[in-house]
């Protein structure tokens, strides 16, 4: 029963995450989803789908995001959103310490049992677990929206590989023409010459001297 995933998020884009090792399943599209479509105002929050709960403290504007497995107890997920809330200070190695939390509060029985987070663990008592279809819009299936973005993530992988060979190929033909410019440069100065030897006589400029 443990914690697979957790992220933090800023502005609704994720800066740093972490995935339980040799966990296949990709919550990233799930989490997106969750973010496109959630509060952004200081708030908690508990969704169910397909066996996970995905759990969320948002605060500030930055939200803290872990997904673990039905059977682990809401107060624990909410405990180690806290924890990580308590550490986060927007720093680019933050993953290192979402694994090494991850990994105590997976292994640890004094997870639970942690000082300073027990007052915010008390407050998950009030958190009813929605389904996660319910932070959809009305008729939406959670299927269809991922299947639009892994599309919409085509398309923009498309367009940026159509982006790069046409920026490479303009690359070349700049290339391919300043080539050209110095070669026709270097005969105009060539027939220049042999026009001004021509005029002067000869090689010795004799006509010239």
């Amino acid at each position: 029963m443990p914690i697979v995933y957790a992220a933090v998020a800023e502005d609704g884009q994720v800066t740093t995450e972490c995935q339980l090792a040799g966990n296949k399943t990709d919550f990233s599209k799930v989490i997106t989803v969750l973010l496109e479509r959630m509060e952004h105002r200081n708030h908690k929050k508990s969704y169910s789908h397909e066996g996970f709960s995905y759990n969320y403290i948002t605060e500030d504007e930055v939200t803290y995001v872990c997904v673990a497995t039905m059977d682990l107890p809401t107060r624990l997920c909410f405990g180690f959103l806290t924890k990580i809330k308590n550490l986060y200070d927007g720093g680019e190695e933050f993953d290192a310490v979402l694994e090494e939390q991850m990994a105590f509060f997976n292994n640890d029985p004094k997870a639970d049992k942690i000082k300073g987070i027990q007052s915010d663990i008390k407050t998950v008592q009030d958190i009813m677990m929605e389904n996660i279809e319910n932070v959809l819009q009305r008729g939406e299936k959670l299927e269809d929206v991922l299947d639009k973005t892994d599309k919409m993530n085509a398309n923009a992988s498309t367009f940026r590989e159509s982006s790069r060979k046409l920026r490479r190929a303009m690359w070349w033909r700049n290339v391919k023409l300043n080539i050209c410019l110095c070669f026709i440069c270097l005969i105009l100065l060539v027939v220049i010459f042999f026009v001004v030897v021509w005029a002067c006589g000869g090689f010795s400029f004799p006509k010239c001297g």
